[in-house]
């Protein structure tokens, strides 16, 4: 690019550098170190409300210990929810672990397209139903990966619209395995 060509294309891009300064409140010698405040400070926010959803969950959980259905013995939790921290979710998954003795606990956490699975159980279910092999078929289902123990998995994959399908299917797996 040359010539008349090359000054609108300056001149364009000068115009364009300007009204992204404007509208961030800054000037244009300001403007990356503006971006990369409010990138950081974006990025906290994120978490923050990732952890505030986690905490709005675990409140939720005492409502949910109604949900579990009792099998063999056993009682079977498998719920979505709408975070996908999965340091939350883990904290949740053994919060009801402990809450229901002997249980085999699902959660799937769905947020921007991902979602994020969780699996425990108890040392007795997990000697009928392994918590990886649980998370593995909800996580292929998914188009994700998994891994983890007998008594405790994670994994994650896309939410291809059929994230609800896909739990109940796991729900009959577990109530299938457990007969």
């Amino acid at each position: 690019v040359t010539g008349a060509t090359a000054l609108d294309w300056v001149d364009d891009t000068q115009q364009l550098l300007q009204q992204a300064a404007t509208l961030l409140k800054t000037s244009p010698d300001s403007l990356l170190d503006k971006l990369e405040h409010l990138v950081a400070q974006n990025r906290q926010n994120e978490k923050a409300l990732g952890v505030l959803k986690g905490k709005l969950a675990a409140a939720s959980a005492n409502d949910w210990l109604d949900d579990a259905k009792a099998i063999a013995g056993i009682k079977v939790l498998v719920k979505r929810l709408d975070t996908a921290d999965g340091d939350s979710l883990l904290q949740l998954v053994d919060q009801l672990k402990n809450k229901l003795g002997e249980s085999i606990v699902l959660l799937a956490g769905v947020e921007d397209g991902k979602v994020t699975l969780v699996a425990g159980a108890s040392k007795a279910a997990s000697g009928k139903v392994k918590s990886g092999d649980l998370v593995k078929l909800v996580a292929e289902q998914l188009g994700g990966k998994c891994g983890g123990r007998p008594d405790m998995a994670r994994g994650a994959g896309a939410d291809n619209g059929n994230v609800q399908q896909v739990l109940e299917g796991a729900s009959e797996w577990v109530q299938h395995q457990l007969r």
